[in-house]
This record gives C-alpha cells, structure tokens and sequence, in this order.
C-alpha cells in the first residue's frame, strides 16, 4: 500500500464520512419508524374500540327493534280480542225492529 496516493486518502476519508453520516441517519429513520409504528397502532386501537362501540350500539338497536315488535304484536292481539268481544256483545244484543 502506498500511503503517499492521494486516491488513498480521499477513499479513506469517504468511508469514514459514510461511517459518521450513516449511523445517525438510520437511527433517526429507525425513530421514524418506530413513530409511525406507534401511530398505527394507536389508530388501530381506536378503530377495535370504535368497531366494538358500534357493536354494542347495533346490538343494543336491534334489542330495541325485537322489543317494538313484540309490543307491536300485543297490541294487535289485544286488538283482534277486543274485536271479537265486541262482535260477541253485538251478536248477542237484541236488535230492534224495523218499522214497516
């Protein structure tokens, strides 16, 4: 080796600054990363809490929606009772005659 080459000293001195400069970079890229990691996360987070939510919300409305129809359903019932009792009552009460 001929220490004296000036190609020599310009190559050692490139891979040094690539040495100095490329371990700051990939640490502030791997920060990077790991940051935006964190946000995805968070945001993954949010959207189960956010599906779970809406999962609630769904089944606590299709709750209500089961009730309104059975409540709906004794009404109608009720209905169709009181009608036959007043059809009853009708049927046997005496009817009046008509004049001619």
């Amino acid at each position: 080796m001929d220490f004296s080459n000036p190609t020599f000293w310009v190559a050692v001195g490139f891979v040094i600054f690539v040495v100095l400069t490329v371990r700051p970079i990939a640490k502030a890229a791997l920060a990077a990363l790991d940051g935006r990691a964190e946000r995805i996360k968070a945001q993954l987070d949010e959207a189960q809490t956010l599906r779970e939510e809406a999962q609630k919300t769904l089944a606590e409305y299709e709750r209500k929606q089961r009730d309104a129809v059975a409540e709906t359903e004794k009404i109608v019932e009720h209905a169709k009772e009181e009608a036959r009792r007043i059809r009853g009552e009708a049927a046997a009460a005496p009817r009046p005659r008509r004049r001619p």
